[in-house]
């Protein structure tokens, strides 16, 4: 009978230890300053946020009318963003121009984005589509009104298919179909390489580079 006394004991502080992990590591979700963190997080890549409001929650962060830079240019606008911790993953919420598109982060290793009328960036009139990113990248995306410093695309097509991707880009009435490879960096995903290009009625369009320095040459 002692024997069971004593397990019975070990297990009660095990549990009361295990009780007391757990409630104090929610209370330091609820209580540290978790914008300083994302802030923190972004300002390693050379991303800097500006927001007019913040508002912490216990689980969330809220931030009003806001922008986005990086490389010293202006890449995001947005009205309303929601950042919010779920199961094993952080989810959030964009708002641009009335429309709201998510985005999805697990810690288990891939990223869900589903664009709605995206008008967020100076660089696209619209984006549609929904994209994951796991061991590559996979889904289709619809960009309109896309500006390169040498031309505007009219409309850019794109399935990806883990480490290629198809398409099409429409510019000057014309249709140009193509094909293209992703070399996906997990470390940094602004720094995964890609190479492609798109031919038709004589015009040709290369693209290569990384994700956070593409160019674009037309022929």
């Amino acid at each position: 009978m002692k024997k069971k006394t004593g397990g019975m004991r070990i297990f009660k502080v095990f549990g009361l230890f295990l009780f007391s992990l757990i409630f104090f590591g929610l209370l330091s979700l609820a209580t540290f300053p978790k914008f300083l963190l994302f802030d923190r997080l972004l300002i390693q890549n050379k991303i800097f946020l500006i927001a007019q409001k913040v508002k912490e929650n216990s689980m969330s962060i809220e931030l009003f009318k806001g922008k986005v830079y990086f490389q010293n240019r202006e890449a995001l606008e947005f009205d309303y963003t929601k950042l919010s911790l779920g199961f094993l993953s952080v989810n959030g919420k964009i708002l641009c121009r009335g429309k709201i598109s998510e985005i999805s982060y697990s810690f288990l290793g891939s990223i869900e984005t589903k664009f709605r009328d995206f008008s967020c960036t100076p660089f696209v009139k619209k984006v549609n589509g929904r994209i994951e990113l796991s061991d590559g990248i996979y889904g289709r995306v619809k960009l309109e009104g896309f500006k390169t410093e040498l031309a505007l695309l009219d409309e850019i097509n794109l399935n990806f298919k883990g480490q290629t991707f198809t398409g099409s880009v429409k510019y000057l009435g014309m249709e140009l179909k193509g094909q293209g490879r992703i070399t996906l960096n997990r470390k940094n995903f602004l720094m995964s390489k890609v190479d492609g290009e798109f031919k038709g009625n004589g015009v040709r369009i290369k693209v290569q580079g990384t994700l956070n320095n593409l160019r674009v040459y037309m022929k």
